[in-house]
């Protein structure tokens, strides 16, 4: 039998049969059972007996020698095993019955309208992770629908700044809704043609080159009737290709010269090599910074009738 934990009971504790015969029932023992310090006993999980804590109570009997036993809360305070043991040898028989004390949830969820508390502390025996917010479970998805890939799918869609993620394929798309502005400065000459063909490219756009200042950055496209732009003159392009040469500044080039690399940075390494120190041994030509660090080097071998210079490193 169940006892809900640290909760008042009364106990039908019996039935109680004469000593010698074994078949009468006992009755008129109320005051032996509730007995201050020979009464009732108790053993909380297989400790000593002691007298219960619920002794002042006056126990009844019904004509079939059960007694209504009344424990207190003190007498129920111990989960697990619990047994109340009555022996009055002059009178009965021993009489004693087992009981197992319940968590009041425990009990409530299977005798009364609680529901189970089933809180998860483990996964497989691991720790269950804290969750960022409580009552929220963090959780990783490894397989959507049985299919892991599906999973990983769905990650690289998501990830980034909304559905900006990278190198995303989306299937064919029938239905468009609530699609955003299109972005001011978008169209273009070539992307008209490239999208729509060069007939509706042609059909759209002048042959005459126009410029569209926006903000600090140039846009060339191609257009008719679109108000603020300016023709684009060969003064201006000359303008622009002598202060790349004669006007703009470069930083020297750090490390060893590319094999492919931007012209400005081939030059400045022949600017480099020109003007800065440069150390030559039996065995290393070594090219230095205007700090005097040195950048890069190569490797000279003379055979008696060769004389070489390996690749800059």
């Amino acid at each position: 039998m169940h006892l809900r934990q640290s909760t008042s009971t009364v106990l039908s504790f019996g039935p109680f049969l004469d000593k010698t015969t074994g078949v009468d029932l006992e009755i008129g023992l109320v005051s032996a059972i509730d007995h201050a310090t020979t009464g009732i006993l108790l053993s909380k999980n297989g400790g000593a007996l002691t007298i219960r804590s619920q002794a002042v109570t006056a126990s009844t009997y019904d004509a079939y020698g059960n007694y209504r036993v009344t424990l207190s809360t003190t007498d129920t305070n111990t989960l697990g095993t619990l047994r109340v043991q009555f022996i009055e040898t002059a009178t009965c028989l021993p009489v004693w019955q087992d009981f197992m004390v319940l968590p009041a949830n425990v009990w409530d969820s299977l005798y009364g309208a609680d529901l189970l508390q089933v809180d998860v502390t483990q996964l497989l025996g691991t720790a269950w992770a804290t969750p960022a917010t409580a009552g929220l479970t963090d959780v990783n998805v490894k397989q959507i629908s049985a299919d892991g890939p599906a999973a990983d799918n769905a990650e690289a869609f998501f990830d980034g700044t909304g559905y900006a993620g990278t190198g995303n394929t989306i299937p064919t798309v029938t239905t468009l809704t609530n699609l955003p502005a299109i972005p001011s400065n978008w169209l273009t000459a070539a992307g008209t043609d490239a999208d729509f063909g060069t007939e509706i490219g042609t059909a759209v756009w002048a042959t005459a080159t126009r410029v569209l200042t926006a903000g600090t950055n140039i846009v060339l496209a191609k257009g008719v009737g679109v108000t603020g732009f300016t023709d684009l003159s060969t003064a201006q392009v000359n303008a622009e290709v002598v202060d790349a040469l004669a006007t703009d500044t470069y930083a020297e080039p750090t490390g060893a010269p590319a094999a492919t690399d931007d012209l400005a940075t081939k030059i400045g390494f022949i600017y480099e090599a020109l003007r800065n120190k440069i150390t030559i041994t039996s065995t290393t030509k070594s090219f230095f910074d205007d700090a005097g660090v040195s950048q890069w080097s190569k490797t000279l071998a003379d055979n008696g009738t060769t004389f070489t210079e390996s690749e800059g490193s």
